[in-house]
């Protein structure tokens, strides 16, 4: 189980209509998915082939397009080995709970969908839970918790426990970070507290170091706790995910660069704008070190240490923050294209920047190629867009340009209520400043026309 590897034994009942049916299930799932494969057509062919060898060649299929990144097609060799192991090791096996497991992972991290991540890995969660408490129930009567390790039932007892246990951890593991992507962080961090639970009783029920996973887990429940402004406990997790890290991996290693940057976040959220910097800097250092000065992880640290720097806050902070982000931008250009989603938040950080440091035309001109770029990138309408509406309005406002400044707001106003909905708090505020303006300009008028209606009047004398 630790090596990914399904040992698979077909029972000796089976009959081919059992496994004809099962391979058209598989094949009617793979339609259900828009499949343009034939895979399943493969195995249908091969009927005669025992369900064992189809399941190993669907898993080994499987293990190859995930490396490959290839998110569609792992998914659906993943369905293919659920119906398999169900026909091969029945509806109520740890086997099951695994590949479930397996595809919330796919979905997660291959094809970006927590939703369907969420399902299978509750799923998986659900089935194993019941597989655990039986499983100890039957220990605690038969009473082979207590058999040695000489003896056969004890031995068996404890293997399935152990199974039971890594499928248990990682589904819970996978729910935990499904949850953290739909932004549900109080449910994702219970989710995890459990799957860190199930780790350290696996630790103590067998020899398998499973330090690898307990890092990615402290990892985690740092972030949903971060997200919560639980400050102090992310920081107690980050702490032991980076003493297990150095033990692991070494101080220079790049698995220590997200646990730095992680760091330095939550330094930053208590208002530790030093010791963040800190922890930037060895992030950034170790990036450039290990994966080089224009790579995508140096760039992500110079990003949080530009960040760091602006709420520090000075003419001289400011300047060294602009460097980061210019460096940032050239190597997200260079690597996605200057229409990329990253390109144009960095660029919308320089005219945030520009705008403090009162540069408003340079701010100006960013600001154009970032709408446009914006409208290529997101599509038109979209909130990102009219987000770029609404920061170009407040570019011209600085500059006194009201009649400009509305008609952007306008523009950002309406993609808003397209897009969020008339209620949204970005529609709201941006409907609250076109208020606020109007009636300043309002105001304004009237002050003017009262002015001038007050003027003293002369009268003509004619002679």
């Amino acid at each position: 189980m630790a090596s990914g590897h399904l040992e698979v034994v077909i029972p000796s009942s089976l009959g081919a209509g059992q496994l004809h049916s099962s391979l058209v299930e598989a094949r009617n799932v793979d339609v259900a998915h828009n499949s343009d494969s034939d895979d399943a057509s493969d195995d249908l062919q091969d009927e005669q082939v025992a369900a064992e060898v189809l399941l190993e060649k669907n898993w080994k299929r499987y293990r190859l397009r995930a490396k490959k990144r290839q998110g569609h097609f792992a998914v659906r060799s993943l369905v293919r080995c659920l119906a398999l192991t169900r026909i091969v090791h029945g509806d109520d096996s740890w086997r099951r709970a695994h590949i479930h497991s397996e595809l919330a992972t796919a979905y997660l991290e291959l094809q970006d969908m927590p939703m369907q991540a969420v399902k299978h890995s509750q799923t998986a969660v659900d089935m194993t839970i019941r597989l655990y408490q039986k499983l100890k129930g039957d220990m605690i009567e038969t009473g082979s918790e207590n058999y040695g390790d000489d003896d056969q039932l004890g031995k068996r007892s404890n293997q399935n426990l152990i199974e039971i246990l890594t499928v248990l951890s990682s589904a819970h593991f996978g729910l935990g970070k499904a949850l953290f992507a739909l932004g549900k962080y109080a449910e994702g961090e219970a989710a995890l507290v459990n799957a860190q639970q199930y780790a350290d009783e696996l630790q103590c029920s067998s020899t398998y170091s499973n330090q690898v996973t307990t890092v990615e887990i402290y990892k985690a429940l740092g972030l949903c706790c971060l997200k919560q402004k639980k400050t102090r406990l992310a920081g107690d997790y980050l702490d032991q995910a980076e003493k297990l890290a150095i033990n692991l991996y070494g101080e220079d290693a790049v698995q220590m660069i997200d646990i730095h940057q992680n760091m330095g976040k939550v330094r930053q959220q208590r208002n530790e704008l030093e010791g963040a910097v800190e922890e930037y800097l060895k992030a950034f250092s170790i990036a450039v070190t290990r994966n080089g000065q224009e790579s995508a992880s140096a760039a992500g640290a110079g990003h949080c240490l530009a960040a760091a720097y602006l709420a520090i806050g000075g003419s001289d902070a400011e300047t060294v923050a602009e460097g980061y982000l210019n460096d940032c931008l050239a190597i997200y250009q260079r690597l996605h294209g200057p229409q990329s989603k990253k390109s144009v938040e960095i660029q919308k950080e320089l005219c945030r920047l520009m705008l403090r440091m009162s540069r408003h035309k340079e701010a100006t001109e960013l600001l154009l190629e970032v709408v446009r770029a914006s409208c290529l990138v997101y599509g038109d309408p979209s909130a990102e867009v009219a987000a770029s509406y609404k920061l170009l309005g407040t570019v011209f406002l600085s500059q006194g340009h009201v009649d400009r400044t509305l008609v952007q707001y306008q523009k950002s106003y309406e993609m808003f209520r397209t897009v969020c909905g008339p209620r949204h708090k970005q529609t709201v505020d941006v409907q609250q400043k076109i208020d606020m303006l109007a009636r300043s300009s309002t105001a304004g008028a009237e002050t003017t026309k009262k002015s001038f209606n007050q003027r003293p009047r002369f009268r003509t004398v004619v002679k």
